[in-house]
């Protein structure tokens, strides 16, 4: 019985470490990290649109600001011949006051824009600094995530190396062909080869066996359910 009852054991330790190594694929803290960072990467697209907007709104204003001061520059220098006593056509100064009236209507038209693209500069700037601050936010809470994602995948590893040191051990106990029946059933009945009978139940595929099934179990060193053909 002792082939048995040691690969019962190595049944127990290559079921400890699929849990293991399940529960490594799916710690808690790596799903929200891999959540938290596909958002960081629609964020970070975010910005790049946002960083875009802004700099085409600044060209804009700087066009508008450096029209803006040629038209000004314009009103002072018509403005200086109106006053300067350079014209004394009256005909000539009517048309003249006619042109920098028009001239600063224009101004006020222009400064109007500019504030207008100065307001939609401002709030651009202001969008682009909370989606930068969004983003850093965001980074430091990944870091953290990683940091414990790291600590539990530590933990996880450390156990089994440890199981795989008792496995070791155990399996040199193990007949050769017995073993290679039990790997054989690990990858053909999903990591589960050998299985307690409770009662008549089998444990690995939930039958009932008939009853002289049973007395035949018990007579041999090694049965294998007649059902689901588990050691």
């Amino acid at each position: 019985m002792e082939n048995i009852d040691n690969l019962y054991q190595l049944q127990l330790i290559d079921s400890e470490i699929d849990k293991l190594n399940k529960r490594k694929s799916g710690i808690a803290e790596e799903k929200k990290l891999n959540e938290l960072e596909e958002k960081i990467k629609k964020l970070v697209l975010l910005i790049v649109k946002e960083r875009e907007l802004l700099n085409q709104s600044e060209f804009e204003q700087k066009h508008l600001e450096d029209e803006l001061t040629l038209l000004i520059a314009k009103i002072q220098r018509e403005e200086s011949r109106l006053y300067g006593g350079e014209i004394a056509n009256p005909k000539e100064l009517k048309s003249l006051q006619v042109e920098i009236k028009a001239l600063n209507t224009t101004r006020e038209s222009q400064e109007d824009e500019l504030l207008a693209k100065i307001d939609q500069t401002d709030k651009i700037a202001g969008q682009l600094e909370k989606l930068k601050q969004a983003e850093i936010d965001f980074n430091k809470k990944a870091e953290n995530l990683r940091e414990k994602v790291l600590l539990v995948a530590e933990d996880i590893n450390k156990a089994i190396v440890d199981k795989e040191k008792k496995k070791k051990n155990i399996v040199k106990e193990i007949d050769a062909d017995l073993l290679g029946l039990y790997q054989k059933l690990r990858r053909e009945k999903r990591g589960i080869a050998v299985a307690i009978l409770s009662g008549l139940t089998c444990g690995g595929c939930y039958m009932e066996m008939p009853q002289i099934k049973n007395a035949e179990m018990r007579q041999a060193e090694i049965w294998r359910c007649p059902n689901c053909r588990r050691i």
